[in-house]
Formats: C-alpha cells, sequence, structure tokens
C-alpha cells in the first residue's frame, strides 16, 4: 500500500481495475471516406483511498523568537495509517473474475 496525504487526513491507497470501452472514429479511405465508429475495451485503474480502522498522527513544532510577535518554526508533521480488521476492505471476487476473463494479459 502507498500513503496518501489529504487535507488534514491520511489513507492508504487502493488502485481499483474498471473496464471501460472508448469510441475510435476514423475515416475509411476505402469508402470513399466514409465515418467509420467502433469500440475498444479499456481496462483502467482508479487511485481510492478507502480509509483504515487504525490512525495515528502527530506534530512537534518548535518556535524560534526573531523580532517581537515574529516567530521562526520548525516543525514535522507525521502520520500512518493502518489495517486492522483486512476482511473489512474486500472488493467483489465475480467483479475480478470477470475483468480477469475480458483481460486475460493484465495484472
Amino acid at each position: 500500500m502507498f500513503a496518501a496525504s489529504i487535507s488534514r487526513s491520511i489513507s492508504p491507497v487502493a488502485f481499483i481495475p474498471q473496464a471501460s470501452a472508448v469510441p475510435i472514429s476514423f475515416h475509411d479511405p476505402t469508402a470513399g471516406g466514409a465515418l467509420r465508429t467502433f469500440t475498444v475495451p479499456v481496462l483502467t485503474y482508479t487511485a481510492t483511498l478507502p480509509g483504515g480502522d487504525v490512525q495515528t498522527s502527530g506534530n512537534v513544532e518548535y518556535r524560534i523568537p526573531i523580532v517581537g510577535p515574529v516567530t521562526a518554526a520548525l516543525f514535522f508533521d507525521g502520520g500512518t495509517d493502518g489495517i486492522a480488521r483486512p476482511s473489512a476492505l474486500n472488493l467483489n471476487l465475480q467483479g475480478f473474475q470477470n475483468l480477469a476473463h475480458s483481460f486475460p494479459g493484465a495484472t
């Protein structure tokens, strides 16, 4: 899993495969330039942030006074998001089997 940061939150990233069809059009020179259209099946991966059920985050900050109310700050923000119950993040097995049948060379 990869970690991704969203405004004030953290989550693992999962890539979900999806099948779609892309229309392709061209002018057929053998038919007097007639417009031909056909669709091509395409497998794409959509990044999603499923979240986790265990999350920790923290902040460490050190402020340095410069002049009057002006200060400089050194800081570190960090966190992690874990999955304690992997069974809660299962995807539809039938959907994966359909994709594997439609796109046999895909991983």
